[in-house]
């Protein structure tokens, strides 16, 4: 049983929270953009009827071209804007995408599914390497197979079929979240006159050199561990997209 007052405690908890939150708000911002997508091909429908086969409406086609696994984007006007700066998106049954420039929600998006993936998958590899794997917990839910083992499943998942790209460098949102984790270990730990805490790694009392050395592997080889092999993925990705035509890019 999981009582509400130690579900809050557990990183396994804050990740799962956070897997479940990256795909509420990307269930809303797709919903947001094909209400746009919508409106703007009545608009142009009803363009076209007043105005059949005008430059103005063939002016509103926008022509891509990929190379290299980035994409250029060729707006009207002769801009350029690459992949990382707009979303693409393919809609069924045609081949030509449609361009929509990054707002702040899919800023927002990108900032939260980094932290939610490397969270999850972490915790997948903490889990089963530390504490199963090492016995401190051998007990297996229902629960905790949806914590520990679809949630790394599903966000997998989500980045090979989408079109979520993945960068070295944003690192350091899941480096700045589990810093947060860390501090809030070191205030519960300190609450409980240091005769508490939650793992065996964040034993600061006992066993303050090993949990320095929890929290530097942490930092410096699980979460770039972590980022690396999104990072991979995303490369297949890009790969299978361009090489047949599979996936999303």
């Amino acid at each position: 049983m999981i009582l509400f007052n130690d579900w809050f405690i557990w990183l396994s908890n804050w990740s799962f929270y956070l897997v479940s939150v990256y795909f509420i708000t990307a269930t809303i911002v797709t919903a947001v953009h094909y209400n746009r997508d919508r409106r703007t091909k009545g608009n142009n429908a009803i363009h076209d009827e007043k105005d059949p086969g005008g430059d103005s409406f063939k002016e509103m086609n926008d022509r891509t071209s990929e190379s290299k696994g980035d994409i250029n984007i060729h707006l009207k006007g002769g801009s350029n804007v690459n992949s990382k700066d707009a979303e693409v998106i393919f809609t069924a049954g045609s081949q030509s995408p449609s361009v929509t420039p990054m707002a702040w929600f899919h800023e927002a998006l990108w900032v939260i599914y980094n932290i939610a993936a490397n969270a999850a998958l972490l915790v997948t590899i903490s889990f089963w390497t530390l504490i199963y794997g090492l016995g401190i917990n051998n007990k297996v839910t229902p629960y905790g197979i949806v914590v520990h083992v679809i949630n790394s499943i599903v966000i997998i998942a989500d980045t090979i079929l989408t079109s979520m790209p993945v960068r070295l460098l944003h690192i350091v949102y899941p480096m700045l979240y589990s810093i947060t984790y860390i501090i809030f270990t070191v205030i519960y730990w300190a609450s409980g006159d240091g005769m508490r805490y939650v793992y065996p790694q964040t034993d600061y009392t006992g066993r303050p050199v090993f949990s320095a050395l929890s929290i530097v592997g942490l930092l410096l080889i699980g979460l770039p561990l972590c980022q690396i092999i999104f990072f991979c993925f995303y490369r297949i990705r890009v790969w299978m997209k361009a090489r047949w035509g599979l996936c999303s890019s």
